[in-house]
């Protein structure tokens, strides 16, 4: 839910009226979110499972908070102490706000470099890098007293489509699945994890029907999952409201499917009330059965109680002062970011350039947003929005007073783009600061067409040319003609 007035209201409804067993916790401020939890705790008869998918730290869902590096950041450190820290804190965080359950981490093997929705969520593309990180990330998340989840079962790295935007396919056989992006899940199941989310993705090698989402696959579902791997925990659905399902199914449908196929949480129909209709016919009728039913409750029940969910529901606005955000957990974030920068190339050994050096620098920002602006944080204060690059500029200058700044987006017209051509002429090196993300639902990891005949004609000048990445690693590719990355 989002802790505007009207979805608001229409959650208090669910839970009054159609007795929900959770929800899940979407966007909004996080002293408002705490209070309308705590609120909703004291309407529902049974606790409520809080969930929140908060992969790199409460800020990804509410204001204020720590912000953490994504997971491949993390990967990057082959540190799986920051995993187990990382997910710790986040967990600590989570549960001070009134999140019992957190969706993460990504146990997914990134091996598409095109991935347009998984890449820098995901820990690396090495099999045994991803099963040590996720097993510490569990580890970390459960000794917090949170909820830990493996997604995206069984394995989302390597796809070419968003699950958000239409249903994948992974086209690997048994063995492949086996070797790559089955061993994470594995390594979740030996560690403990509380819970697994399955993706929205067509597996033949372990459906061979081709017919359904693994989602929706008991094959899926039931076979691999819960005989094969053993796991006996919360199995939830990944959103219900992505192109993955509703291409093909109605809410009722899909809703039905999922319990039938062994899934304890349908997560986020897009239509409740379709879905609520669907699941008592199919209860009514006999094609869900009452033993099946028994089951998922019986799981989700035992989860609200080893959280301790019967003596105490509410979260109590002074630990959430105490905790999130805390000096702890900032220091945190600043260490694993530091650790996890990577230097790809150095040809001429461009990097590191001498302080005070006598020479011309030319920085020029590549971002992906045409406003100039983006979201920052900053210990000890909600979010703040500043120009992309205005603070890693200020660090240049530090250690060069002859420095030329100039900002390209992909909305730059001819104009800025040959005023920036032309300070790369004059300079004796280029610095190019790229702010490009990735971002969910683009369908893209990619720079943007807009940016992409700025650069051809940059590399063209051959001007000494060190590239920075913030957030986006697969762009290293693409811009391997400077001579450090």
């Amino acid at each position: 839910f989002s802790a505007t007035t009207d979805q608001y209201a229409r959650l208090v409804r669910l839970v009054r009226e159609r007795q929900i067993g959770g929800a899940i916790l979407w966007r909004g401020d996080v002293y408002e979110s705490a209070l309308r939890l705590n609120n909703l705790q004291t309407l529902s008869t049974i606790p409520l499972l809080v969930s929140a998918d908060l992969e790199r730290g409460v800020p990804m869902r509410v204001r204020r908070g720590t912000p953490f590096p994504d997971a491949m950041a993390i990967g990057a450190t082959r540190n799986p102490q920051y995993a187990y820290e990382v997910g710790r804190a986040i967990a600590r965080e989570a549960r001070a706000l009134g999140v019992h359950q957190n969706y993460a981490p990504v146990a997914d093997v990134n091996t598409n470099p095109v991935n347009p929705v998984i890449n820098t969520r995901a820990f690396g593309s090495d099999p045994g890098l991803v099963e040590g990180m996720v097993d510490a990330f569990i580890r970390g998340t459960q000794s917090a007293g949170v909820l830990a989840t493996a997604k995206h079962f069984p394995g989302h790295g390597d796809t070419g489509t968003d699950s958000h935007l239409d249903l994948p396919m992974v086209a690997q056989n048994r063995e492949r699945l086996d070797s790559v992006e089955l061993g994470p899940f594995r390594a979740a199941v030996s560690a403990g994890v509380r819970s697994v989310m399955i993706g929205h993705l067509l597996v033949p090698g372990l459906d061979p029907t081709r017919s359904v989402p693994s989602s929706l696959s008991p094959a899926i579902v039931t076979g691999v999952l819960q005989r094969e791997f053993g796991f006996n925990g919360l199995i939830v659905t990944d959103a219900m409201d992505m192109r993955g399902v509703t291409r093909d199914y109605s809410p009722g449908m899909s809703s039905v499917m999922a319990v039938k196929a062994g899934v304890d949480i349908v997560l986020m129909p897009p239509d409740e009330e379709s879905a609520f209709a669907a699941m008592t016919a199919a209860a009514r009728t006999g094609e869900i059965t009452q033993e099946r039913l028994n089951q998922s409750v019986r799981k989700i029940l035992q989860a609200k109680w080893d959280l301790g969910l019967d003596t105490l529901r509410a979260t109590d606005p002074d630990e959430i002062a105490r905790v999130v955000g805390n000096r702890e957990h900032w220091n945190l974030a600043r260490t694993v970011a530091r650790a996890s920068m990577t230097l790809v190339k150095n040809e001429r050994n461009t990097v590191p350039f001498e302080a005070r050096q006598a020479r011309r620098i030319t920085s020029i920002v590549l971002t992906d947003t045409d406003n100039g602006l983006m979201e920052v944080s900053r210990p000890g204060t909600m979010s703040i929005v500043e120009q992309p690059g205005a603070y890693f500029n200020a660090l240049v200058r530090q250690r060069s007073v002859r420095l030329e700044t100039h900002r390209l987006s992909p909305g730059s017209n001819a104009i800025e783009v040959d005023a920036a051509l032309a300070r790369i002429r004059k300079a004796d090196l280029l610095v190019l600061p790229v702010f490009v993300k990735v971002r969910t639902s683009s369908g893209t990891v990619e720079m943007p067409p807009g940016l992409q005949p700025f650069l051809k004609k940059a590399a063209d000048l051959s001007v000494p040319t060190i590239v920075v990445l913030f957030g986006n690693p697969y762009l290293a590719g693409p811009l391997s003609w400077a001579d450090a990355v």
